[in-house]
């Protein structure tokens, strides 16, 4: 593609060189940089991408994005000055790949807890018909091909290529998480959607956006600051009703609680799922899903309100809804032998704990819950005491283990999160051995509860990423 029109609606300056040249593809990292690359040096945290454009150049680069002004002996290369390169990679991104946006319904979910399950929800239902792109937390997905996933929404040079990429397969729409650095960081800039829904917020992330106050302006972008057809609101979360009545638009509450424009009732919680009847504004639909919990019949509702809404026929829905198993790392159940139990949930945050911790509650046909977790390090520190709280409320043992320690203390991470506990706990600080503590000391009949990692398949030690899987430990030692 020309420079000029990769440029297109950007306020740059050109410093040298020439606009005409063929760009043949961009990059942010010069260590990807080949011959007639465009490089957007972008000054990061922790590193200021302007001290490798000699390396871009020496790798092919034939064009270089700034935002300060910088010393080049090579005339040939053409330099182009822009107020913010990071702000303006977005629509860069978006110019080179032909703007897939304006080719796709796009489907964002936002929210602290239950972006992903909604998103498999949903994905489940349109599947029965059709092919859908999900941008996620567990993975990426487009049609039936994966790829992993670094970052619940990943930044506007890979989303872009996975759009464009969705465009060329010939499918139509997209299921993404939007995550609140996403919105904060300017990553889906210039985006519209078909349908946006908020799900809740809790206390997470506090580290980046330092107050709860911020974390919800960050979320609250997503109704205010992009175009949408419609938007779904969960109206029982106290920032959820917040929101829902700040917006304008065509908006629709979603309840488990009490009537509005999408809720349940008749709700019937059991070891094999979940049963309730689902009104559609108009319509009522009887549900049977194997997922397990209220939060998860809130979910539920939340990504059938979304289908319907788009036109999908409400058959359809409770079709794609019986469908969907499960969704990996979220309230995961692994039947064992003896009748014990496992249940394998993402759940890490203090709110996300007690609802998976109530849920299994809630089923009432295993006897007591044995709980496997800890908290991670180089982050959010006043959620560990109240985790271990709600382990002594919900939980009738307890084995406080590592998850993701990073440069942090393991042990200085356990005392934060046992400092007011008042029930008597375990601790194994090494993951594996307190999973198999765990099943050493579950009865007939028990559930044991592993919380914190879900899909993970690594632990964080240091600065290292270790091979490390909830599943593969508990598949050793429960069958």
């Amino acid at each position: 593609m020309i420079l000029r029109n990769v440029l297109k609606n950007i306020y740059y300056e050109l410093i040298s060189g020439d606009l005409n040249i063929d760009v043949k593809g961009i990059d942010y990292d010069s260590r990807n940089i080949i011959d007639n690359y465009l490089f957007i040096a972008i000054r990061g945290n922790n590193v200021d991408g302007h001290i490798f454009i000699d390396k871009a150049i020496s790798k092919g680069a034939k064009a270089v994005i700034v935002d300060r002004i910088i010393e080049l002996p090579d005339s040939n290369v053409a330099i182009v000055k822009v107020h913010d390169s990071y702000k303006a990679l977005a629509k860069i991104a978006s110019n080179f790949y032909n703007n897939p946006i304006n080719k796709l319904n796009i489907f964002g979910i936002t929210g602290t807890n239950g972006k992903t399950t909604i998103s498999y929800i949903l994905k489940s239902i349109y599947n029965m018909k059709e092919e859908v792109t999900l941008i996620g937390t567990i993975k990426y997905i487009i049609g039936n091909r994966t790829i992993s996933a670094p970052n619940t929404t990943p930044d506007a040079l890979v989303l872009n290529k996975l759009l464009n990429e969705t465009v060329n397969e010939g499918v139509k729409n997209v299921i993404m998480e939007v995550s609140s650095h996403s919105l904060a960081l300017g990553r889906i800039d210039g985006f519209h959607f078909q349908t946006i829904a908020f799900t809740n917020l809790t206390s997470e992330h506090l580290d980046f956006h330092k107050s709860m106050s911020e974390y919800f302006k960050a979320k609250s972008r997503l109704f205010t600051d992009y175009n949408s057809q419609y938007k779904v609101v969960n109206i029982d979360d106290k920032y959820g009703n917040k929101l829902y009545k700040s917006i304008e638009g065509k908006k629709y509450s979603c309840s488990i609680r009490e009537k509005s424009d999408f809720y349940a009732e008749n709700i019937n919680i059991g070891k094999d799922g979940t049963y309730f009847d689902l009104n559609l504004k108009k319509e009522k639909i009887y549900i049977k899903s194997n997922l397990i919990g209220k939060h998860n019949v809130l979910n539920i509702v939340i990504a059938a309100s979304i289908a319907y809404l788009n036109g999908i026929p409400k058959e359809q829905i409770a079709i794609g809804i019986k469908k969907l198993i499960s969704i990996e790392g979220r309230t995961e159940i692994i039947r064992g032998k003896n009748n014990i139990d496992a249940i394998i949930d993402y759940a890490h945050t203090p709110d996300a704990l007690t609802m998976l911790l109530k849920s299994v509650k809630e089923v009432r046909m295993w006897k007591k819950i044995i709980l496997v977790f800890g908290c991670g390090g180089d982050r959010d520190r006043e959620k560990r005491p109240k985790m271990g709280n709600i382990a002594c409320k919900f939980s009738d043992s307890v084995i406080i283990t590592n998850d993701n320690p990073r440069t942090e203390d393991s042990e200085h991470i356990i005392r934060e999160i046992t400092q007011a506990m008042k029930c008597d706990y375990i601790i194994v600080k090494e993951r594996a051995k307190a999973i198999k503590k765990a099943f050493e000391i579950a009865d007939n009949g028990d559930v044991i509860v592993v919380a914190g990692k879900g899909h993970e398949d690594y632990q964080i030690i240091g600065r290292e990423k270790l091979p490390f899987s909830d599943r593969k430990e508990i598949l050793k030692v429960i069958k």
